[in-house]
């Protein structure tokens, strides 16, 4: 089998002409959608959660017209990405506010449909299907794509170890997921001596900024994060959209 080899202006064109791919995870109160949101110029914003529609509301952003509250069947995404594709030209980012609790939603629209429990993996197997899918189509629109997630906190269950990382049902899909994402990273307050908290990224670098000391979070180590970004920095001021504006080759439609 023959490997063709990309190199010079035609390997910097492929990776230029990735779109951004990138998940932001961390507890409530971090401004996640607010600085997705601010990081585009002209974003599409899929609300799944109630209280993501007061921040799109006020933004003046693009819903679905068929969204009257929030997206919580797995019909009424496929029905959102599907317009979306057809309008894809007037936008530059698909953002999913509420990744974690769209997980949920389709995970007990799951168990609903397989009552009977004679087969245990009917379950996780539609939903991870479902999730699948999704990722698929979110790379058919060409877009730039941000997903928003709940933090999830490491812990031993049923003698399982779950990695510190973003929330989604089944825990055992997490994994898989988080490999379908190029950029992940953490959104968290830091404190140093004498300062007030600051609102950092955590990208899955390994350089630590020098003078911070001690003031990593105990657990950081365990939490999922990454990047294609060529970010050496372990931590970032949280500032998406100059983030991506930093690397190079650089992305297109920022």
């Amino acid at each position: 089998m023959s490997i063709e080899i990309v190199a010079g202006e035609d390997a910097y064109r492929n990776v230029a002409g990735q779109p951004a791919n990138v998940m932001l995870y961390g507890p409530p109160g971090t401004l996640k959608t607010t600085d997705a949101v601010a990081a585009f110029s002209r974003p599409f914003v899929i609300p799944c959660e109630d209280n993501g529609l007061k921040i799109i509301a006020a933004r003046g952003l693009p819903v679905p017209a068929h969204v009257k509250t929030t997206v919580k069947t797995w019909m009424q995404m496929a029905e959102t990405i599907a317009w979306l594709y057809q309008h894809r030209q007037h936008f530059s980012a698909l953002i999913l506010d509420g990744f974690s609790a769209f997980c949920g939603y389709i995970y007990k629209e799951a168990e609903d449909q397989h009552r009977d429990k004679k087969n245990k993996f009917a379950v996780p197997t539609q939903v991870r299907a479902q999730l699948f899918s999704l990722r698929e189509w979110i790379r058919q629109i060409g877009l730039h794509s941000v997903l928003i997630a709940h933090p999830l906190p490491p812990v031993v269950q049923d003698g399982v170890f779950y990695q510190g990382g973003f929330s989604m049902a089944p825990k055992t899909l997490i994994g898989d997921f988080f490999g379908q994402i190029d950029s992940v990273m953490r959104v968290d307050h830091i404190s140093l001596p004498g300062q007030p908290p600051q609102r950092v990224y955590f990208t899955g670098g390994t350089a630590w900024p020098e003078g911070w000391g001690m003031a990593q979070p105990p657990d950081w180590r365990f939490w999922r994060t990454k990047n294609r970004e060529g970010c050496a920095s372990a931590i970032v001021p949280a500032d998406l959209g100059a983030f991506l504006r930093a690397r190079q080759p650089g992305y297109v439609g920022l």
